[in-house]
Protein backbone atom coordinates (compact mmCIF):
# COMPACT_ATOMS: atom_id res chain seq x y z
CA UNK A 1 0.00 0.00 0.00
CA UNK A 2 1.21 3.09 -0.78
CA UNK A 3 2.45 6.04 1.37
CA UNK A 4 0.44 8.44 -0.31
CA UNK A 5 -2.82 6.33 0.23
CA UNK A 6 -1.73 5.89 3.98
CA UNK A 7 -1.53 9.89 4.19
CA UNK A 8 -4.83 10.55 2.60
CA UNK A 9 -6.60 8.03 4.84
CA UNK A 10 -4.98 9.37 7.94
CA UNK A 11 -5.97 12.88 6.97
CA UNK A 12 -9.71 12.27 6.58
CA UNK A 13 -9.82 9.77 9.94
CA UNK A 14 -10.42 6.70 7.39
CA UNK A 15 -9.41 3.51 8.73
CA UNK A 16 -7.86 0.74 6.63
CA UNK A 17 -8.44 -3.02 6.25
CA UNK A 18 -6.37 -4.95 4.42
CA UNK A 19 -8.14 -7.58 2.33
CA UNK A 20 -6.45 -11.06 0.63
CA UNK A 21 -8.72 -11.28 -2.24
CA UNK A 22 -6.32 -13.93 -4.23
CA UNK A 23 -3.00 -16.52 -2.96
CA UNK A 24 0.02 -15.92 -2.34
CA UNK A 25 0.44 -16.41 -5.59
CA UNK A 26 -2.07 -13.85 -7.56
CA UNK A 27 -4.64 -16.58 -8.11
CA UNK A 28 -8.08 -15.37 -7.15
CA UNK A 29 -9.41 -18.07 -4.52
CA UNK A 30 -12.67 -19.47 -5.48
CA UNK A 31 -11.96 -19.14 -9.15
CA UNK A 32 -9.43 -20.14 -10.30
CA UNK A 33 -8.77 -23.12 -8.37
CA UNK A 34 -8.48 -24.33 -4.14
CA UNK A 35 -4.75 -24.08 -3.96
CA UNK A 36 -4.31 -22.06 -0.79
CA UNK A 37 -6.10 -25.30 0.73
CA UNK A 38 -5.18 -27.92 -0.84
CA UNK A 39 -1.72 -27.74 -1.06
CA UNK A 40 0.53 -27.28 1.96
CA UNK A 41 3.37 -25.04 0.15
CA UNK A 42 0.48 -22.42 -1.28
CA UNK A 43 -0.57 -22.65 2.82
CA UNK A 44 2.94 -22.16 3.85
CA UNK A 45 3.65 -19.02 1.34
CA UNK A 46 -0.74 -17.56 2.53
CA UNK A 47 1.07 -18.18 6.78
CA UNK A 48 4.63 -16.08 5.21
CA UNK A 49 2.79 -13.51 3.42
CA UNK A 50 0.30 -12.45 6.30
CA UNK A 51 3.97 -12.39 8.70
CA UNK A 52 5.07 -9.62 6.21
CA UNK A 53 1.93 -7.98 5.56
CA UNK A 54 2.03 -7.97 9.79
CA UNK A 55 5.26 -6.78 9.65
CA UNK A 56 5.68 -4.20 7.55
CA UNK A 57 1.89 -2.72 8.75
CA UNK A 58 2.83 -2.92 12.78
CA UNK A 59 2.00 -0.29 14.72
CA UNK A 60 0.55 1.66 11.72
CA UNK A 61 -2.86 3.82 12.73
CA UNK A 62 -4.57 4.19 9.45
CA UNK A 63 -4.80 0.16 9.69
CA UNK A 64 -8.01 -1.53 11.81
CA UNK A 65 -7.31 -4.85 10.84
CA UNK A 66 -6.05 -7.35 8.21
CA UNK A 67 -8.84 -9.51 6.84
CA UNK A 68 -7.09 -12.88 5.80
CA UNK A 69 -8.85 -14.34 2.80
CA UNK A 70 -12.06 -13.31 1.28
CA UNK A 71 -15.04 -15.57 0.45
CA UNK A 72 -12.64 -18.56 1.52
CA UNK A 73 -13.66 -21.09 -0.20
CA UNK A 74 -12.61 -25.14 0.73
CA UNK A 75 -12.86 -28.64 -0.86
CA UNK A 76 -13.61 -30.54 1.74
CA UNK A 77 -15.95 -29.15 4.86
CA UNK A 78 -15.82 -25.94 7.05
CA UNK A 79 -13.31 -27.67 9.61
CA UNK A 80 -10.97 -27.19 6.35
CA UNK A 81 -10.69 -23.39 6.82
CA UNK A 82 -10.39 -23.44 10.90
CA UNK A 83 -6.85 -25.39 10.40
CA UNK A 84 -5.86 -23.46 8.06
CA UNK A 85 -6.78 -19.98 9.03
CA UNK A 86 -5.49 -20.51 12.49
CA UNK A 87 -1.73 -20.57 10.81
CA UNK A 88 -1.80 -17.04 10.20
CA UNK A 89 -3.66 -15.81 13.40
CA UNK A 90 -0.40 -17.25 14.60
CA UNK A 91 1.93 -15.84 12.50
CA UNK A 92 0.59 -12.33 12.31
CA UNK A 93 0.60 -12.35 16.24
CA UNK A 94 4.39 -13.43 16.16
CA UNK A 95 5.22 -9.69 15.02
CA UNK A 96 1.95 -7.86 15.24
CA UNK A 97 0.05 -8.22 18.74
CA UNK A 98 -2.21 -4.93 18.18
CA UNK A 99 -4.56 -5.00 14.78
CA UNK A 100 -7.25 -6.56 14.65
CA UNK A 101 -7.45 -9.44 12.40
CA UNK A 102 -10.37 -10.36 9.86
CA UNK A 103 -11.93 -13.54 9.46
CA UNK A 104 -14.95 -14.73 7.26
CA UNK A 105 -16.94 -17.37 6.68
CA UNK A 106 -16.44 -19.81 4.22
CA UNK A 107 -18.89 -18.94 1.55
CA UNK A 108 -19.30 -22.63 0.08
CA UNK A 109 -17.34 -26.34 0.67
CA UNK A 110 -17.12 -29.06 -1.78
CA UNK A 111 -19.40 -26.96 -4.23
CA UNK A 112 -22.04 -26.63 -2.25
CA UNK A 113 -23.10 -23.28 -0.30
CA UNK A 114 -25.20 -25.20 2.72
CA UNK A 115 -23.94 -23.50 5.75
CA UNK A 116 -22.91 -25.60 9.30
CA UNK A 117 -24.71 -24.82 12.42
CA UNK A 118 -21.78 -22.45 12.80
CA UNK A 119 -23.08 -20.86 9.84
CA UNK A 120 -19.32 -21.59 8.23
CA UNK A 121 -17.81 -19.58 10.63
CA UNK A 122 -15.04 -21.14 13.12
CA UNK A 123 -14.62 -19.76 16.40
CA UNK A 124 -11.01 -17.85 16.02
CA UNK A 125 -8.21 -18.87 19.46
CA UNK A 126 -7.74 -14.52 19.44
CA UNK A 127 -9.40 -12.12 21.34
CA UNK A 128 -8.73 -9.03 18.76
CA UNK A 129 -10.77 -10.91 15.96
CA UNK A 130 -13.59 -9.35 14.05
CA UNK A 131 -16.01 -12.08 12.59
CA UNK A 132 -17.08 -10.68 9.04
CA UNK A 133 -19.37 -11.80 6.34
CA UNK A 134 -20.66 -10.58 2.72
CA UNK A 135 -24.69 -10.07 2.40
CA UNK A 136 -25.95 -10.12 -1.01
CA UNK A 137 -29.73 -9.99 -0.67
CA UNK A 138 -31.69 -8.56 -1.86
CA UNK A 139 -29.31 -9.58 -5.03
CA UNK A 140 -30.71 -7.24 -7.48
CA UNK A 141 -30.17 -4.19 -5.49
CA UNK A 142 -26.59 -5.32 -3.83
CA UNK A 143 -25.69 -5.88 -7.13
CA UNK A 144 -26.75 -3.48 -9.46
CA UNK A 145 -24.47 -2.09 -12.40
CA UNK A 146 -21.56 -4.94 -11.39
CA UNK A 147 -20.43 -5.90 -14.76
CA UNK A 148 -19.65 -9.49 -13.66
CA UNK A 149 -23.65 -9.61 -12.46
CA UNK A 150 -25.28 -8.43 -15.87
CA UNK A 151 -28.08 -10.35 -14.75
CA UNK A 152 -28.81 -7.68 -12.41
CA UNK A 153 -31.28 -4.70 -11.74
CA UNK A 154 -29.58 -1.72 -12.94
CA UNK A 155 -31.69 0.47 -11.27
CA UNK A 156 -33.34 -1.01 -7.91
CA UNK A 157 -34.94 0.56 -5.23
CA UNK A 158 -34.36 -0.87 -1.50
CA UNK A 159 -36.60 -1.44 -0.26
CA UNK A 160 -39.08 -2.09 -3.27
CA UNK A 161 -42.14 -0.23 -2.68
CA UNK A 162 -43.97 -2.49 -5.05
CA UNK A 163 -43.12 -5.44 -3.93
CA UNK A 164 -44.73 -7.18 -0.68
CA UNK A 165 -41.57 -8.92 0.97
CA UNK A 166 -37.83 -8.96 1.03
CA UNK A 167 -36.12 -12.02 0.23
CA UNK A 168 -33.63 -12.79 3.45
CA UNK A 169 -31.13 -14.97 3.76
Amino acid sequence: MARRQRGLAKRHGIYLVLNLHVSARGIPVGRAGHEVVDDPREQDRFVALWRAIAARYRGETTIAGYDLLNEPVVTKSPEQWRELGERPFRAVREVDPEHAIFVERTTRFAGDWKEDSHRNFFRASDPNVVYEFHFYKPFHFTHQNAPWAPFAAESQRYPDPGQAAVEWS
